[in-house]
């Protein structure tokens, strides 16, 4: 009987049957192995650390170029030539009517109805007007064919 050597306990041995290795089989086709391919060597830490230096310098100077920039423009009042837009004057007088006017101190039956004719007339301007105004808004633009 062997002892175990860490625990110092006597252990049986058993054995275990070995069976014959069999060889594979050769497989008659030819194997394949692909062609090196052109890849660019590996970056390594030195290149790394100068691309990383290029591209702070680089945005370094941007950021010192626009705070000059800014500085230069913040500090200095541009002149901007502004003229003036002249406005247009009120009109001075009122446009004569050419329509008889309403009288609101006359309530005779033939001044009413002289006052509902110039209403029904005026109204009737009013929806011509709007009338216009809607048929311009609905007109199409002719086809450029």
């Amino acid at each position: 009987m062997d002892t175990n050597p860490v625990a110092g306990n006597p252990q049986p041995q058993s054995q275990v049957p070995v069976q014959p290795v069999t060889p594979a089989p050769v497989n008659p086709e030819p194997v394949l192995t692909p062609a090196p391919s052109s890849q660019p060597a590996p970056h390594t830490g030195n290149s790394r650390k100068k691309i990383l230096a290029i591209l702070s310098i680089i945005i370094l100077v941007i950021v010192i170029l626009g705070s000059f920039a800014y500085l230069y423009f913040a500090n200095n009042q541009l002149s901007y030539n502004v003229n003036t837009v002249p406005t247009l004057a009120p009109p001075t007088s009122t446009p004569t009517p050419t329509e008889a006017q309403i009288n609101p101190n006359d309530t005779s039956d033939k001044s009413l109805d002289n006052d509902q004719k110039v209403l029904d007339k005026e109204v009737n301007n009013l929806n011509s007007d709007v009338n216009n105004v809607d048929t311009g808004f609905n007109d199409q633009q002719p086809s450029l064919e």
